[in-house]
Order: C-alpha cells, then sequence, then structure tokens
C-alpha cells in the first residue's frame, strides 16, 4: 500500500513542477509567442490551401454552364456506336450524355445517364426546373457534366 502511495506522490510532484514550467512560460510570454507563430503559421498554411482550391475551381469550371430550363423531351437509348445515349432537350437546345469519351469529351456511365434521366422524367412530369451544367469538348457542343433539378 505505501508503494502506490509513493507512486502517486511521485505522479502529482511530476504534474505539479509542470503546471509551475507551464505557469512561468505563460507569465513570459513564451507560450503565447509560440501559440502565435504556431497559428500564423497554421493560417499561412490554410490560404495557401483555399487560394489554390479557389484556381482549381475556377480552372475546372471555366468550360462548365449552367442552364436552367424546363425540359420537354427526355430521351434514353441503348448506348451503341455514335449515338447519344441520354439526350434532354430545352426547346430549342438539345443538352447530350455521353458513355464514351470522344475528343475530350467527360465519359460517365451508364448507371449515371440513367440517374441524369430519371431526373429528367421527374422535371418534366412536375413541371419543375433543371440546371443543366455542360461543356463543349472538340465539335460536340452541350455535353451534360451534372444536372440538378430545382423548384
Amino acid at each position: 500500500m505505501r508503494h502506490k502511495t509513493e507512486s502517486a506522490n511521485f505522479i502529482e510532484a511530476a504534474i505539479r513542477a509542470q503546471w509551475r514550467a507551464s505557469l512561468d512560460n505563460i507569465q513570459n510570454g513564451r507560450t503565447i509567442t509560440m501559440i502565435t507563430r504556431t497559428l500564423g503559421k497554421i493560417a499561412t498554411r490554410l490560404g495557401f490551401v483555399v487560394l489554390a482550391t479557389g484556381i482549381l475551381a475556377t480552372a475546372g469550371s471555366a468550360s462548365a454552364f449552367a442552364a436552367t430550363c424546363a425540359p420537354n423531351i427526355v430521351e434514353y437509348n441503348a448506348p451503341t456506336g455514335t449515338t447519344f445515349p441520354l439526350l434532354i432537350q430545352c426547346s430549342p437546345t438539345n443538352y447530350v450524355g455521353l458513355i464514351s469519351a470522344t475528343g475530350g469529351c467527360p465519359a460517365q456511365s451508364v448507371d449515371t445517364l440513367k440517374i441524369w434521366a430519371s431526373l429528367a422524367q421527374a422535371a418534366v412530369l412536375s413541371g419543375k426546373k433543371l440546371n443543366i451544367y455542360t461543356t463543349t469538348c472538340g465539335s460536340t457542343s452541350n455535353v451534360i457534366t451534372a444536372i440538378d433539378l430545382v423548384q
């Protein structure tokens, strides 16, 4: 039992010594200076990350265009050859979804195109609008990159 008491006293003394050292540093301004420097470094690095993210987001969205429209035709074809598997028409503009990437066009999975077709069909049936984000690649314009169903 006495061994535990001595261990407890030793731990308590070590904690008190550490606490005193911390208080001395705070009173001398060392810890505050260290914290200020550390926060400054973190803020600088965070600033660079935010700046880089903003530049990348701007560069990535330069070719993206959002059109808000009420679709009047939604067409999904079996993906074969050079046909466009998904066509969404907002008179008079046709928007297409592609499976195979040609001429730098973004390729989408069949499941993605089916989801987009479902969103477009929901817009047709409910009278709601879509935000259709597109890009132009090669000779193909209005290639869909994303779709939002909006009020």
